[in-house]
């Protein structure tokens, strides 16, 4: 199995503006096939996803945090 980790920023005029926010992102991506872990943080407006790369591209996770109105962006993960 093919694992990598994901870091996503978000930008726009749509943010993440509370702990809400971010389980509603968290939730949405986990049902992403595919996806073993989520971690998003409002405060830094930054997800980080473990993903299964033979299951899922990381371009669904863009497209599953657009359907929710946010704009993302890959970023380096440590």
């Amino acid at each position: 199995m093919a694992i990598a980790t994901i870091g996503l920023k978000i930008g726009g005029g749509h943010t993440m503006h509370c702990a809400g926010c971010a389980r509603t992102v968290t939730l949405a991506l986990r049902n992403v096939p595919g996806v073993l872990k989520v971690d998003a943080d409002h405060r830094e407006q930054l997800v980080n996803v473990i993903l299964n790369l033979e299951a899922a591209r990381p371009e669904v996770l863009k497209d599953a945090l657009g359907q929710l109105g946010y704009e993302a962006v890959t970023i380096e993960t440590e």
